[in-house]
């Protein structure tokens, strides 16, 4: 199997911070040492898929500087295959981790050289899925009402491929926030064969109001449902994952095992209870790996309970900073 994840990349910078660490203006606070490492969709999603055994092809948009140089080298260091088209105008995009031990992460994101990813240029040949990654966090990609983007998928379809797609928080202040998500989002999911956003990321495109309800869930998936998603495997943090399929006329429309396991996952609902977890090593990169995790199994024709539970594995490893391949059935 050979998945093409193309969208949003970065470099991941992220310091080692105190459990009592804060920003005060006018002082100075040592901190331990820093991380660089290669992060956002494309290669968090791409580097699960790859130890869950999936052949992975890297696509995106990087900055002709210092920051682009270190991420192609580390991209070619671990055997990845990446599609980099090299901007001369934009720095390439990256991010300042700040993630203190015990609580989540929080972001310090410049988009750089991803605003100019519209998604034209990736190559699709000789591959059963794309994923798209972020697409509020790639201007390009989501201008006009999401045109390239819809395009992008339009021609994985024709090309044979399962599409999936993955949402990152709509940030309030960012040029993003003027987009009519709710229509783009509906007009995507009728190109998308597998969504997998986190309930977070979905609220904030559609401007709902957060509720810690179950119930919230399940209609946010219904509705990606009733606008022409095939899967939909929507995270929520501790409570897990909610899974909703449509009929069995959706899924004989989607290539490769979903339509050929279509009776088996038609109209399937269910909660998946989220992994438990000993140790938290990081959260950055989690609901990457839930995705991968579920696509991965799906694309080699398992069940939908034991894709679901698989995408917990994957993200309970990533968490943890345990091998994903290790945890979840091959």
């Amino acid at each position: 199997m050979r998945a093409i994840v193309a969208g949003h990349i970065c470099l991941d910078f992220t310091p080692r911070l105190p459990a009592d660490a804060e920003i005060v203006p006018g002082t100075l606070r040592e901190v331990g040492p820093m991380t660089v490492s290669a992060g956002g969709c494309v290669y968090n999603t791409g580097s699960a898929l790859a130890e869950s055994g999936i052949e992975v092809v890297l696509a995106a948009e990087v900055g002709r500087d210092v920051l682009g140089d270190l991420l192609a080298e580390q991209l070619r260091d671990e055997g990845f295959a990446a599609e980099l088209s090299r901007s001369p105008e934009r720095a390439t995009s990256f991010s300042i981790v700040l993630e203190r031990p015990g609580d989540d992460r929080s972001f310090w994101h410049h988009v750089g050289a991803c605003a100019d990813f519209d998604g034209s240029r990736v190559g699709l040949a000789d591959a059963d899925a794309l994923h798209v990654g972020y697409p509020s966090l790639l201007p390009a990609l989501a201008a006009d009402g999401g045109r390239a983007l819809l395009a992008l998928l339009a021609r994985a379809r024709s090309n044979g491929l399962l599409t999936s797609v993955d949402l990152a928080v709509v940030d309030e202040t960012a040029e993003a926030a003027a987009i009519d998500w709710t229509d783009l989002l509906a007009r995507m999911c009728a190109l998308t064969d597998v969504f997998t956003p986190s309930i977070d990321d979905l609220r904030s495109a559609l401007s709902s109001d957060a509720t810690d309800d179950a119930t919230d869930v399940v209609a946010h998936a219904e509705w990606a449902i009733a606008h022409g998603a095939a899967v939909v495997a929507l995270s929520a943090g501790s409570r897990g994952s909610f899974l909703a399929v449509a009929d069995e006329d959706r899924l004989r429309r989607v290539p490769g095992a979903l339509s050929l396991h279509a009776p088996a996952w038609s109209g399937y609902r269910g909660w998946v209870p989220a992994a438990p977890v000993d140790v938290v090593r990081t959260t950055n990169g989690a609901g990457d790996a839930h995705s991968a995790g579920f696509l991965a199994a799906l694309l080699r024709g398992a069940d939908p309970g034991t894709a679901a539970r698989c995408a917990a594995e994957a993200a309970r490893a990533r968490i943890q900073g345990l091998p994903i391949r290790e945890s979840i059935p091959q």
